[in-house]
């Protein structure tokens, strides 16, 4: 059965900021064939993607999704687990669920992040391509394979994953975003910025690419330019250390060293452990 992958995009298209409509529209469809945790994933999923109409932030989305499920559920254990730091219990209780759903490509992507974030990136690679063996239009793992790839500086392996994850899902942001990674490290950086520009269009306020064009103008020495993307993704998140730091390096390479003090003072005030 494949679960939280079948029809899940639909319900939180057509319920865009109603995120129990989502979950309950979702919960109603996929009980006429699964049950258990395969229902609470669908729902999670759903839910996700009703409430990233309103929302952009990763970790708040999650937070939103998993509250509408059992607290004793499977996926929010992991979640827990996981934001908890104990990648290792997570990744005991995912093994578990695996020897109780052995064909649910859901819990098979999960194992491949967690072995992503624990650099096993072999046995990472190996549960992603599980679940789209289980799901071929499972486009997150095709997108999380390819994110692996590129972790291994196979970027094109990681660009074929992109390219099929974006095929089944033209409307992808993510997968463009990191097919612009993937170009940016074979030093194809207009071929990156197409990709960049294409995924900042396709999802509003995102701001990685953003910084992505920042950084790879920097590259290219067009500081003017890389000095916009970065005050960009800036006003979207005036707090984000990751962008001010390559702000600082824009300013460094441009020779505005006191601009570049200033913009480091500033990241110290945000995280004295930067």
């Amino acid at each position: 059965k494949f679960g939280a992958q079948i029809f899940i995009d639909g319900r939180g298209m057509v319920a865009p900021g109603d995120r129990e409509f989502a979950e309950n529209f979702e919960n109603g469809a996929g009980s006429v064939s699964h049950d258990g945790e395969a229902i609470y994933g669908a729902q999670v999923i759903a839910a996700l993607e009703a409430q990233a109409f309103l929302e952009k932030d990763r970790q708040a989305l999650i937070d939103v999704a998993g509250a509408l499920i059992s607290k004793d559920s499977l996926i929010n254990k992991c979640i827990s687990l996981f934001n908890e730091g104990q990648i290792k219990k997570c990744l005991s209780e995912t093994l578990g669920a695996k020897k109780k759903f052995p064909n649910e490509p859901f819990i098979f992507n999960l194992l491949g992040v967690l072995y992503s974030h624990m650099e096993l990136y072999e046995d990472s690679i190996k549960n992603y391509s599980l679940a789209i063996k289980l799901n071929s239009k499972y486009f997150e793992a095709y997108n999380n394979i390819g994110v692996t790839y590129s972790s291994l500086k196979k970027s094109n392996k990681a660009i074929e994953c992109f390219n099929k994850a974006i095929q089944i899902n033209p409307l992808y942001a993510e997968a463009y975003n990191n097919k612009g990674n993937a170009l940016k490290d074979k030093e194809e950086y207009q071929l990156a910025i197409d990709c960049y520009e294409k995924s900042r269009n396709l999802k509003v306020n995102y701001i990685e690419p953003i910084t992505n064009l920042g950084i790879v103008w920097d590259l290219m020495n067009d500081f003017t330019k890389s000095e916009r993307y970065f005050k960009q993704a800036l006003s979207i998140d005036p707090t984000n250390t990751s962008v001010l730091y390559n702000l600082a390096n824009c300013y460094f390479n441009a020779g505005q060293f006191e601009q570049s003090i200033h913009v480091c003072e500033k990241i110290i005030d945000l995280d004295q452990s930067f």
